[in-house]
């Protein structure tokens, strides 16, 4: 990389910039650590185009929460079979708009597959499982367990396999997603322990997809994730003839970025110094 202060003498300050070395290592860790495997980059965690031009040059898809993240993705380059839709809270407009772009749509809602499904018979369709398991680094990226507004609940499973018989409906895949700021692996594998179990029920599948939210080191002496040692485990929990899919997004950005700013002022206070920038 650039000496910093050369680059904030080039194009000014506030400056956010990028190691995009380092996210194509980190990139390329985690595909060859897991056999036949898709990366889905989570562009929630930074839609930076450059960022995202970077990963389609890579060969990773895309993991979309909005249309407006779906039409950026499309417009960069990526093709709509390499883009996962999560449809959470989504209005049906902007389902079917996503949709007819030829996304695949991943429902997290029984109310909102049944309705998709009287609209598009045959489709096909990827479900969120709320595996139950309670993960994340703080309570607000914990995003299943039994009070969790993600993922259809285990217990709603016979009305969706009614729904799907009804409506021909194809699930081709199967996804969870617990939490964000994994730290502990055995949190991470009995998600996955659920969404196996569950690989008979349909026989449509081409894929499970296990999530994202891979942690990475905030503090001095945390350690990383040895995504090698998830790759192996993921394969021997997952038969060899499905594609895993993961969805990392601060894992493979957090830890590339800088933001450079110029200290304006310094003040001292009785009990600390601040800083101006």
């Amino acid at each position: 990389m650039k000496n910093l202060k050369n680059l904030v003498d080039e194009y000014g300050s506030p400056l956010y910039c990028y190691d995009l070395d380092l996210i194509s290592e980190k990139y390329d860790l985690l595909k060859d650590s897991i056999k036949n495997s898709k990366v889905l980059y989570a562009m929630k965690a930074n839609y930076n185009p450059s960022i995202l031009k970077s990963f389609l040059k890579m060969g990773a898809g895309i993991d979309a929460v909005s249309l407006g993240e779906v039409m950026l993705a499309m417009r960069i380059g990526f093709k709509p079979e390499d883009i996962l839709y999560t449809a959470n809270n989504a209005t049906r407009q902007e389902i079917g708009e996503v949709y007819k772009k030829g996304v695949l749509v991943n429902f997290g809602s029984v109310g909102q597959l049944e309705r998709f499904a009287a609209t598009h018979p045959s489709a096909r369709i990827c479900l969120r499982i709320n595996s139950g398991v309670v993960v994340g680094d703080h309570e607000y990226t914990s995003t299943a367990g039994p009070d969790s507004k993600f993922g259809i609940r285990l217990a709603d499973l016979p009305t969706v396999r009614n729904i799907i018989k009804n409506y021909n409906i194809k699930v081709v895949g199967i996804h969870q997603h617990t939490g964000s700021g994994l730290s502990e692996e055995e949190d991470f594998y009995r998600g996955v322990v659920t969404l196996a179990g569950l690989i008979d029920l349909f026989p449509d599948l081409e894929f499970v997809n296990v999530g994202g939210g891979i942690g990475v080191p905030y503090k001095e002496g945390q350690e990383q994730i040895n995504v090698q040692r998830i790759g192996r485990t993921l394969r021997r929990m997952i038969p060899s003839e499905l594609e895993v899919h993961v969805e990392p997004g601060k894992y493979l950005v957090a830890e590339s970025g800088h933001l450079l700013v110029e200290v304006t002022d310094i003040k001292k206070t009785k009990n600390k110094t601040v800083v101006g920038v």
